[in-house]
């Protein structure tokens, strides 16, 4: 009776050290996650900040460098966490700042605590002097799942000010990406949380919010570039016409950038129901309204879908 009560005394006590997230063995590496991309953006000087709101860091239960659980098959969650103990915020700024000063944009980072409140945050943004301020409200940004079935979960209120704070847009991204596997989950997630960062901020309102207001040279090569690509456009449609039985088809442009040629048949709240260009009569195709940017229909005009 003894060894059974010691027995059942050590099973917990490990099964509660199992379930510590500072006793986690899942780390990792932050080279791992590399450079980030940015859509096209006509601003001379940018001020970001990622601000981390995660309940679990806001609530003091998790620490900043926290991304996430994985959770075993008796009740154990492990946690995930970056390998140099570093915040996630301060990670993503980093690679914020390179990716926007990648393509000549002056950007500053303004450092946010998670115990900072909303206003506090803006007067960090408005103190750096940028023409735009972007703050990155990151509600939820982590790792979870159970089984084969690992997902990164992400949810960002990202906000356009400009340089005294006052509000230009607001969007809400919500997005989730499947991870796959316990074991391969670090495969996908450098990617997951480069192309969340990116799809975050490639919508038209963001990308008008950063072009209002752009100087005269940021202005004249955003003038010149849309007539580029409308005399493109020009170019493009007479070939068509001049093609023989040509068949005009509509353009559904995927958030990875990705052009799919269709034939739209439906859009729901949820999906889009088209059929591929080359099948008119072939079978009806479904793709999810979260995984669209936009529609080019072939009367020429465009929705961005939301």
């Amino acid at each position: 009776m003894f060894h059974l009560f010691t027995k059942q005394i050590l099973f917990v006590f490990f099964l509660t050290l199992s379930m510590q997230t500072n006793a986690s063995p899942y780390r990792i590496e932050d080279n791992t996650i590399g450079n980030f991309e940015v859509p096209n953006i006509n601003s001379s000087k940018i001020a970001i900040c990622f601000w981390d709101q995660r309940e679990q860091v806001v609530d003091k239960s998790r620490p900043s460098a926290w991304m996430g659980y994985l959770r075993g098959g008796y009740g154990n969650v492990f946690g995930v966490v970056l390998e140099s103990g570093n915040a996630f915020s301060n990670l993503l700024n980093d690679r914020l700042q390179k990716a926007f000063s990648s393509k000549g944009i002056e950007t500053k980072i303004a450092d946010a605590s998670p115990f900072d409140n909303e206003q506090t945050v803006i007067n960090k943004l408005t103190s750096t002097k940028c023409e735009k301020l972007v703050l990155l409200k990151m509600v939820k940004m982590m790792v979870d799942g159970y089984g084969n079935s690992y997902y990164y979960n992400v949810s960002i209120n990202v906000s356009i000010l400009n340089s005294k704070g006052e509000l230009i847009d607001s969007k809400s991204y919500n997005e989730q990406f499947k991870l796959g596997k316990p074991r391969k989950y670090k495969d996908k997630l450098p990617e997951s949380i480069k192309l969340s960062v990116y799809n975050c901020l490639n919508n038209a309102e963001t990308i008008a919010a950063f072009n209002i207001g752009a100087s005269a040279t940021d202005n004249k090569n955003l003038t010149n570039n849309n007539e580029e690509e409308v005399n493109q456009q020009n170019k493009n449609e007479q070939q068509l016409s001049k093609t023989e039985n040509a068949v005009k088809y509509d353009v559904i442009v995927t958030k990875k950038g990705d052009e799919i040629e269709a034939i739209v048949e439906e859009i729901s709240e949820k999906t889009i129901k088209y059929k591929n260009k080359n099948q008119p009569t072939g079978p009806v195709r479904i793709i999810n309204n979260s995984d669209v940017f936009m529609i080019k229909y072939k009367d020429g005009t465009k929705e961005i879908i939301k």
